[in-house]
């Protein structure tokens, strides 16, 4: 299956969750971190929740899932899980698609 621009496809383990760039998701996201940059700031703490409630965020997924997909982190492991979500929170800052934006994200 071809993915669209942003989308992401993580692998915890044997569950694998596609992630879509969508209003709702950043709106939710930042409602429990005070914006992208209170998200990007969360991944750096290396925390199975703040990795799952962006992982739920992108998959819209359900609360119930939510013990689910923090189990995964958990298992996968922290870091790994980490690495595959920054970029869809970059995506989310420039959904549009523009190319410029996303190579200055990258540099840094």
């Amino acid at each position: 299956m071809s993915l669209g621009h942003g989308e992401v496809t993580i692998e915890l383990g044997d569950e694998v969750y596609e992630l879509r760039p969508s209003l709702k998701a950043m709106k939710k996201i930042q409602a429990r971190f005070g914006g992208l940059r209170g998200a990007m700031e969360a991944l750096g703490q290396l925390n199975v929740e703040t990795i799952a409630c962006i992982v739920s965020a992108g998959a819209n997924a359900t609360p119930r899932e939510l013990a689910d997909i923090e189990e995964a982190v958990f298992s996968h492991g922290i870091a790994n899980a980490t690495e595959q979500v920054v970029p869809f929170i970059t995506c989310l800052m420039n959904p549009n698609g523009d190319k410029e934006t996303e190579d200055s994200t990258k540099k840094k």
